[in-house]
C-alpha cells in the first residue's frame, strides 16, 4: 500500500463550475478525487472512467491514459489506494479512538 506520506489526496467540487452543465451532472454529482504519488496522477470522476496521467513523462498532463489498457494495473493500484484512504481517514479530529473507547 501507499504510505500516507508517499501520495497526496484531493477533492474537488465542480458543482458551481460551467462544466457540471455542459456535462450534465446533477450538483451532488459534480465531484472528483484525485490521488497523486510521485510518479501518477490518477483522478476518479462521478459517472465518467478515470483519467491517468505519468508525471515523469507527462508533466503537463497532456496525454491522459485514463483507457490505456497497458495501465490497466497502475489504474487498478492506484483506485484501491484512493478509496482506501477514504475509508480508513479519521473523520473525528478533536478525540482519538482511544478517548472514544
Amino acid at each position: 500500500t501507499v504510505d500516507w506520506r508517499e501520495a497526496a489526496v484531493s477533492e474537488h467540487d465542480y458543482a458551481f463550475q460551467k462544466a457540471r452543465l455542459l456535462l450534465g451532472r446533477a450538483p451532488s454529482e459534480a465531484r472528483s478525487v484525485m490521488i497523486r504519488t510521485e510518479r501518477w496522477k490518477y483522478i476518479h470522476f462521478e459517472g465518467f472512467r478515470p483519467q491517468l496521467f505519468d508525471m515523469e513523462t507527462d508533466p503537463e498532463e497532456l496525454h491522459d491514459l485514463g483507457d490505456d489498457p497497458a495501465h490497466e494495473e497502475t489504474r487498478r493500484a492506484l483506485r484501491e489506494e484512493l478509496f482506501l484512504w477514504f475509508r480508513t481517514r479519521a473523520n473525528r479530529t478533536t478525540m482519538s479512538d482511544e478517548e472514544v473507547a
